[in-house]
């Protein structure tokens, strides 16, 4: 063969080579699959479900970690339940980013199927939904009516527990079991998958807060999130209506969110023509579950960057629990779930959902001034209680927005003046509380740790270099997100008790 033959072949080979290179770089570019193909709570049921073939007691198809909840309740009392089942037909959902209207990420997933839908429907029920992304079915029921859910054979695990989520009393003794290693739990870095996955520019990211709705009128910043709002969906009364009813902490939450964005009715063009928070109501007063978890399968299907929860139940002793799995598959689609870790002051007791691996927990574990971290803080009165995770730093809310400062400091120095008077990225570590709306304090902080991701990620755009002095106080913030996934949370006191993000430590190490 000629040496001219030679160097065509080898031409033609580089010519197949880099066209296969250009088609898996372009396939990289596309839609994120993700396998979410599993039988749910399988494993933890496997051998109650061979017991149960030879007693036929219904109990034994209830998840063992809710057999406590079942022994407080009556028969005429209303629970919410989770109806796993065999069998399940494979489907494909598809996540819709809402401000491009492209197809970010694509979900391989088990569904109830029709059939076995329909035999659900003739039990009486409350509310009914069928997951869109694991093998189950969602009611509200009597609890007289779970023998009769338990007795179909394709049905393999039920969940059970009360309907609602509280916002201010977390004191429901919901236990779950279950397991994930602590390497599993580092290979799921919420930060890291942010960063990966993050959108170009802030006009592309959005913020959807899962809470009680939001009301203008009643909004301590006059409304002015109002403009910015994206999607707004009540998924409690099944409507577009999100004002209506008790909205105060939803309302307050998404304020908190947008006075972090400096929204205070300035002409900043870039954030006025930004359409940025999506509202998604799932109760009045008190959040349930059934609406909660509606809400959290529309996020994994629109692709919103950060999701904010300031809910949570417990106490709990693993992340293998309620929707751990739908937190799994968000995460690897690009989504940051930041939840509240509760306000009872106590250790070992962080709530669900801020409990899972998943999940950003927002507690703190740091104290201001550098020292031994405490699991706990018990204010003497007035003050409440503090975070389930940690120290407290507290925040008055004035009427031009939030003024944050921090109380052991203020002992520490005697200088009111310096602790008031300067913006502490120290609260996003922080069980915020305020003065003015006691023992609600990390219901405070998780939308301003869900704005400081945010922020720090997703504003800095195509132009690293881009200023962000139209946001007050975050002139380093995007650097210490940034580098938030180079360092390690404590997995030595957090891993059990969901991973809080400290950012006290992220902000130090940039001054």
């Amino acid at each position: 063969m000629s040496r001219r033959a030679v160097l065509s072949i080898l031409c033609v080979a580089l010519m197949v080579l880099s066209g296969l290179v250009v088609f898996r770089g372009v396939a990289d570019e596309g839609p994120r699959v993700i396998d979410c193909r599993k039988l749910t709570f399988y494993e933890v049921m496997e051998s109650r479900l061979e017991a149960y073939e030879e007693t036929l007691d219904w109990r034994l198809k209830v998840h063992p970690s809710d057999l406590e909840y079942l022994e407080n309740v009556t028969a005429e009392t209303v629970v919410y339940v989770e109806v796993y089942v065999l069998n399940p037909r494979e489907a494909t959902e598809y996540s819709v980013d809402l401000s491009t209207n492209e197809t970010v990420a694509i979900y391989r997933v088990y569904q109830v199927t029709k059939e076995y839908v329909e035999k659900f429907l003739e039990i009486p029920h409350d509310r009914f939904y069928r997951s869109r992304f694991q093998p189950c079915v969602c009611m509200e029921v009597e609890a007289k009516y779970l023998e009769a859910i338990a007795e179909p054979p394709f049905v393999y695990c039920i969940r059970v527990g009360p309907r609602e989520i509280p916002l201010e009393t977390l004191d429901e003794p919901l236990i779950t079991s279950g397991s994930v290693t602590i390497e599993q739990a580092r290979t799921y870095n919420k930060i890291k998958y942010v960063l990966q996955n993050k959108d170009s520019d802030v006009d592309k990211m959005q913020i959807a807060v899962i809470d009680t709705g939001y009301d203008s009128g009643e909004s301590l910043l006059n409304g002015e999130a109002e403009d910015n709002i994206l999607y707004a969906y009540d998924f409690y009364d099944d409507d577009y209506t999100v004002d209506d009813g008790d909205n105060y902490h939803g309302t307050t939450c998404l304020d908190l969110v947008a006075r972090a964005f400096g929204d205070m009715g300035s002409d900043d063009s870039m954030y006025d023509s930004s359409l940025i928070y999506e509202v998604l109501k799932a109760g009045e007063g008190d959040v349930y579950k059934a609406p909660v978890r509606a809400a959290i399968e529309w996020c994994l299907g629109h692709d919103p960057e950060v999701v904010s929860m300031s809910f949570g139940w417990g106490p709990n002793c693993y992340c293998y629990s309620w929707w751990c799995d739908l937190f799994k598959s968000g995460v690897q689609s690009g989504i940051t779930f930041v939840a509240a870790s509760g306000n009872g002051a106590c250790a070992n007791k962080v709530r669900y959902p801020s409990q899972s691996y998943f999940v950003i927990g927002v507690g703190g574990y740091e104290s201001c001034d550098g020292s031994t971290a405490q699991r706990w803080w018990q204010w003497a009165f007035p003050f409440p209680k503090g975070s389930d995770y940690g120290t407290i730093y507290y925040s008055r809310l004035w009427e031009e927005g939030l003024e944050v400062y921090c109380y052991p400091c203020y002992y520490e120095t005697g200088d009111g003046l310096a602790t008031r008077s300067v913006f502490k990225p120290d609260i996003y570590d922080a069980a915020v509380i305020s003065e003015l709306l006691p023992d609600k304090g990390t219901s405070w902080a998780t939308p301003l740790v869900a704005a400081c991701i945010a922020l720090g990620v997703y504003s800095s755009g195509a132009d690293p270099g881009r200023s962000q002095d139209w946001v007050p106080g975050y002139s380093n913030l995007r650097s210490a997100v940034h580098s938030c996934h180079t360092i390690p949370v404590k997995p030595d006191t957090s891993s059990l008790n969901g991973d809080v993000m400290n950012c006290l430590i992220l902000w130090n190490a940039f001054d």
